[in-house]
């Protein structure tokens, strides 16, 4: 019935648990019916999901009903505190400045779900918590973490007249000092002493200010409080006639609703500047060539405008990501930083600006490969049979139509269209989702179901595209030359290297240890791109007399390499593009001290000449490198 705003919007709650859609955050769907008793009208009822064990089984899509629900103080709903009592005493008796402890931390809290949770009370100003109207939950899997469902918010947006918009609820919920409701010290311990993270703070305060430049803005909110007041119009004023309410008030109530909105901001920013004692606000800007080729992730957002701006802290660093769209892969980032790497970070110590370039993909930057096979479970521990993709190749995929099937009679599964595989990313295809989730629901990139079961004693796994062209085969074995799987040692078969040839059996290992579905191996072993090879901790003697000089820089028709060596080493020059692959070998030989010139005409490894653009000339010798960037120009 609205609770505390049933005399006022009818949809208080509905609004500012709604603002949390696109987050990582449990919260109950929300759909307004008229109500009648015996046939008489009664008014407006909102239907909501009812917070128990079925709730948070279906909305995390496994099937067993074994979990933990507490609320407010450790108060057990079902289950048991065990664990969250001892999550707890850990986080007040230890450094969490320590990465040790943090990380220890990070496996028994889902930390993105707590910090989206957080800030969104924060925000919407929610006066009836952090001491009351709390519901957090896990499952009794071995890997779940914990996780809070926003619930009961309608406290919020200044209730009851209030004008809040500039109320602190930032420093609210940081308070150590009160002893009764709303905020007591024991229901703020938790965030107090996460804040002493170094990590922990600076994630907050990114993913904050990313909500404070999306879903916060004044805009976006009014959006919201719009389309909800249409949803209600048209039986408003006969719930308003029943319990003797004006019309006129409630307009007067959605029109508050959205002066909080728009004043919330401003004071936003302001308490997180003045919380943590933070430096100025930094202007930045992102983009992509064309809307219709990529999108970028900026932190825990993606951002769906071909340009964005917004503010984030200075000395906070951020994050990006750049994001092609099926047929297209990335080329390049422009502007404060120049990479070829698809992720990069920026430390914010000025305004920055970013610009993604995509290009379309060839048939050749398309690589999907068979990463990881379970095909025996231990009894104690069974997800049922489960096979991990990988993207290897440098395209964007959408897998929807390909066909992933063994050699058996049962139907091939289908891949659902939007199913959607950038680069570097995982995608775990399950015998029975609901029972792999039971065991692993923290694996997120999961889907299924498929129909066909894996032999124990080896099968032929095979994946094709829609064009019924095979993109990727494996037939494993339960012998030699394959690595054999124990199921009671609980292990699965991992590809070593996604580069390497998966049909071969000395490629691939068994760990023991439940496997990696959704993730990197345990034993994975990639080539890093270029232009993250760090050097040696401990310097060797150095591997040029002079730094190694390319002239003329930017070229048209060839370019000079120059260095000077004292010492007799074998040495190797190689031409990379921007996406890390060589494209020419120019030097792979014993050399002894001189100086040397070598030139390069532009040409790739079959003599033909490359496009223009940026290249890197790799120079190597043991366990050092140099590396130096030329430009090949038309004019």
């Amino acid at each position: 019935n609205s609770g505390n705003d049933f005399k006022y919007t009818q949809f208080r709650d509905g609004l500012m648990t709604g603002l949390a859609r696109k987050m990582n955050v449990d919260r109950q769907g929300f759909k307004p019916s008229a109500h009648y008793l015996n046939g008489q009208y009664w008014g407006i009822l909102n239907i909501r999901e009812k917070i128990n064990e079925h709730f948070v089984a279906d909305n995390h899509q496994f099937d067993t009903e074994e979990v933990s629900i507490l609320s407010n103080n450790n108060e057990v709903v079902m289950g048991t505190s065990e664990d969250y009592v001892s999550m707890l005493s850990f986080v007040n008796t230890k450094n969490l400045q320590t990465s040790d402890n943090y990380k220890q931390v990070l496996n028994k809290i889902d930390v993105d779900n707590y910090i989206q949770y957080q800030f969104t009370q924060i925000f919407v100003d929610n006066e009836d918590w952090p001491g009351n109207n709390i519901k957090f939950w896990r499952s009794h899997a071995a890997e779940s973490k914990w996780r809070w469902i926003l619930y009961d918010t309608d406290f919020g947006f200044g209730l009851y007249g209030n004008s809040n918009f500039n109320n602190n609820t930032l420093t609210f919920a940081m308070d150590a000092t009160k002893t009764d409701w709303p905020n007591p010290a024991w229901s703020t311990l938790l965030f107090r002493r996460l804040l002493t993270s170094t990590e922990f703070r600076n994630n907050f305060i990114t993913q904050y200010s990313d909500h404070l430049n999306t879903t916060f803005k004044s805009a976006a909110v009014n959006a919201q409080i719009d389309s909800l007041k249409s949803l209600f119009e048209g039986e408003i004023q006969f719930h308003l006639n029943k319990w003797g309410q004006s019309y006129a008030s409630w307009t007067t109530e959605v029109n508050r609703l959205k002066s909080f909105a728009g004043s919330r901001p401003t004071n936003a920013w302001n308490h997180l500047q003045s919380a943590f004692n933070l430096g100025a606000r930094l202007n930045v800007t992102v983009g992509v060539d064309n809307v219709a080729s990529g999108r970028v992730k900026l932190n825990s957002i993606i951002l769906d405008q071909a340009a964005f701006n917004g503010t984030y802290f200075s000395n906070i660093p951020i994050k990006l990501k750049a994001l092609p769209k099926p047929g297209y892969k990335f080329v390049r980032w422009e502007g404060s930083v120049v990479s070829g790497l698809t992720d990069i970070s920026y430390d914010m110590v000025q305004a920055g600006n970013f610009k993604a370039i995509f290009a379309p993909a060839v048939e050749a930057d398309v690589q999907v490969v068979i990463n990881e096979i379970n095909y025996k479970s231990a009894l104690s521990f069974d997800t049922g049979d489960w096979i991990e993709l990988y993207n290897q190749g440098t395209a964007t995929v959408d897998l929807g139509g390909w066909e992933l099937t063994d050699s058996g009679t049962q139907e091939a599964y289908i891949f659902p269209s939007g199913t959607i595989l950038y680069p570097g990313d995982y995608l775990v295809i399950c015998e029975n989702q609901a029972q792999f989730k039971n065991h692993r629901p923290n694996t997120s990139n999961s889907m299924g179901n498929f129909a066909f079961g894996l032999s124990s004693n080896g099968d032929k796994i095979e994946l094709y595209n829609p064009s019924g062209q095979l993109a990727d085969a494996v037939v494993y074995q339960s012998v030699s030359p394959w690595p054999v799987v124990d199921a009671e040692a609980a292990g699965t078969l991992e590809l070593i290297n996604p580069n390497s040839d998966n049909a071969a059996g000395a490629n691939w290992a068994v760990y023991n240890t439940y496997g990696t579905p959704g993730r990197q191996n345990n034993g994975a072993v990639f080539t890093p791109p270029v232009d993250t090879i760090a050097p040696p901790p401990e310097p060797e003697p150095p591997l040029f007399d002079k730094a190694v000089v390319c002239f003329p820089n930017p070229f048209k028709d060839f370019t000079t390499i120059e260095f000077t060596i004292s010492s007799s080493r074998h040495y190797a020059i190689d031409i990379y593009d921007l996406n890390g692959r060589i494209v020419k070998h120019l030097l792979n030989q014993t050399l002894e001290p001189d100086v040397y010139s070598i030139d390069w005409n532009g040409t790739g490894a079959d003599n033909q000449i490359l496009s223009n653009g940026i290249y890197f000339i790799r120079c190597t010798s043991s366990s050092q490198t140099e590396i130096v960037k030329v430009l090949k120009i038309t004019d």
